[in-house]
């Protein structure tokens, strides 16, 4: 939980602080998507790998390798310059891809079945109060000390998470027989999804579910202070909201996908998703403290609360001892909807110098996504 965290911040402080970085290496913030992509890009990379890299290691020391990377992204991102920043996201990305394998690895073993939806939700809580923490003291951060400054502190944070980690390595960890290279552990996750199609249709699900997300927490800052005008510190509260929410709101799903069937949760959450981002678009210059807190509360339910019930379905229909290889297999389509979605955002809007079109087609696409799952909603599968 702690390590998702801090690789949530990690992926998320760029896209915070993408104004004044964009200022210092002379770019536009609309291209806070390409970095976004960037990141995704090299965790669907790496979470393709995930699977063989827990089997030989142990979940825990996976997830201390994935915070050290992200604390040398961190360092890379402080740099500012284009080329440190590329170099920047591909670390994030390579750091954070392995750690939800990892995690699902450790608590599939160890959680009773009857709660393995609740304590995978609460385990995802860690990417919301990784996102919360990061709206909350970059800004502040910023102002007082500088944007490169903020992040050589996230990136001191993670270190210091890395050594503290290391007991629980001790504790824990269970390495296994070695299944091969990386390579080997992509084409066995990616074989599974090819020959279980419910595990494939989940991984489509999730792979929309996670552009959305990412889009939406990559742009909402900059949206709202570059295109609808409000100052850094307004423009950070829903998201800083949107992250406390979630927290409580991916408990909320977990219990239920404890206690009712999955294909109609997955049902209902896209036309959630579609109505918080209608919310989005009717925001506003004029807004207070209360409606913009009011459209983090929206977006924290809906858009940032979705994980725990995508990660409790993949275990849940996993062949028996291959959990972290199917997890690996779903992330990597998922960390692929967090690479083009953002990217596509970010040429919608160097196109048509719209932020509003991009969401309008991540609303579609949250439709489109509630179509797919109506029919097992109804047979209640």
């Amino acid at each position: 939980m702690g390590g998702q965290g801090l690789g949530a911040a990690a992926q998320l402080s760029p896209a915070i602080l993408a104004v004044q970085i964009a200022a210092e290496a002379d770019l536009s913030p609309s291209l806070v998507g390409v970095y976004t992509g960037l990141v995704f890009f090299a965790a669907a990379i790496s979470a393709l790998g995930g699977g063989g890299l827990v089997g030989r290691y142990g979940g825990i020391t996976a997830v201390r390798i994935g915070v050290g990377i992200s604390c040398f992204g961190c360092v890379l991102a402080a740099v500012g310059h284009p080329v440190a920043l590329v170099a920047s996201a591909l670390a994030i990305g390579l750091g954070y891809g392995p750690m939800t394998p990892a995690s699902s690895v450790i608590l599939s073993r160890w959680s009773p079945e009857n709660r393995l939806g609740l304590i995978m939700s609460i385990k995802q809580t860690g990417v919301p109060i990784g996102y919360f923490l990061a709206s909350l003291t970059m800004p502040a951060l910023q102002s007082t000390i500088g944007w490169q400054a903020s992040l050589l502190c996230l990136a001191g944070v993670c270190f210091i998470a890395l050594l503290a980690m290391r007991q629980a390595g001790r504790l824990l960890d269970e390495p296994g027989p070695s299944i091969g290279s990386g390579f080997t552990s992509a084409r066995l996750s990616l074989g599974l999804l090819k020959q279980n199609p419910y595990l494939r249709k989940i991984a489509l699900a999730s792979l929309a579910f996670a552009g959305v997300q990412v889009a939406v927490t990559s742009f909402l800052v900059v949206y709202l202070e570059d295109s609808i005008g409000l100052s850094k510190q307004l423009a950070a509260l829903p998201l800083a909201v949107a992250g406390i929410t979630a927290i409580f709101g991916r408990i909320a799903w977990g219990w239920l996908a404890d206690t009712t069937s999955t294909a109609r949760l997955l049902t209902v959450l896209p036309v959630l998703m579609a109505g918080a981002l209608c919310v989005l678009l009717a925001a506003d210059a004029n807004w207070d403290v209360f409606l913009l807190g009011g459209l983090g509360v929206v977006l924290g339910l809906s858009v940032l609360a979705w994980n725990g019930v995508m990660l409790y379905e993949t275990a849940r229909r996993a062949p028996p001892g291959q959990v972290g290889l199917a997890t690996s297999g779903v992330l990597a389509l998922t960390f692929f909807g967090s690479t083009i979605f953002p990217q596509t955002l970010s040429i919608i809007v160097s196109g048509t110098g719209s932020y509003q079109v991009g969401f309008i087609a991540m609303t579609g696409v949250c439709i489109v996504v509630t179509m797919a799952y109506f029919k097992d909603a109804v047979t209640k599968k």
